[in-house]
């Protein structure tokens, strides 16, 4: 019992001070428009980054203490804010904000994600992690670009593509998370 307590309060500390690294930013500007992403960087500058993709609940306080945590490991991360600073507040607002997400406008913002990581920050490799919404757009971004300029990909809840050159395109690392339904 004691282990436990002593784990359970060393997780805590690592939380608390992993939550809050990061901060709002824009990433690309083009004409009138601004791409928004969070960003949570390491303490020690790395040459690793993660585009980090939101589900369909947006880019709130779950996904970011997500960046953070991977910050505390190490990494650069950029969360792209795929509904322009918009959070849904219930189920249906989500449904609805993911149906009227044109595909094109998400790839334009994770390709502008890495060319910020890459060109700013000078990281050396990029991973990508998208969660539900975000890991079916992950896995076309990646499939799409052929994987050049995505080291890994880690998806959670994302259907895979069934599409036989789709699959072939895909070079880069992947890692699929799923969990059982009742």
């Amino acid at each position: 019992m004691q282990q436990y307590l002593h784990n359970l309060i060393t997780l805590m500390l690592i939380w608390g001070l992993c939550i809050g690294l990061g901060f709002e930013v824009v990433y690309a500007q083009e004409r009138e428009s601004c791409t928004l992403g969070y960003l949570a960087m390491p303490k020690v500058h790395s040459a690793a980054a993660v585009v980090f993709l939101h589900d369909n609940y947006g880019l709130d306080s779950w996904t970011k203490s997500l960046c953070d945590l991977l910050a505390c490991e190490g990494f650069n991360v950029l969360a792209v804010d795929l509904y322009r600073t918009r959070v849904p507040q219930d189920f249906m607002e989500a449904h609805e904000l993911e149906r009227a997400l044109p595909e094109s406008e998400a790839q334009q913002s994770m390709a502008a994600a890495v060319k910020f990581l890459k060109e700013d920050l000078k990281v050396q490799r990029v991973g990508m992690v998208g969660v539900a919404m975000g890991g079916t757009f992950a896995l076309d971004f990646v499939a799409n670009r052929a994987g050049r300029d995505i080291a890994a990909l880690v998806v959670n809840y994302a259907a895979l593509p069934t599409e036989t050159e789709k699959i072939k395109t895909l070079s880069a690392l992947l890692w699929r998370t799923l969990a059982k339904t009742m």
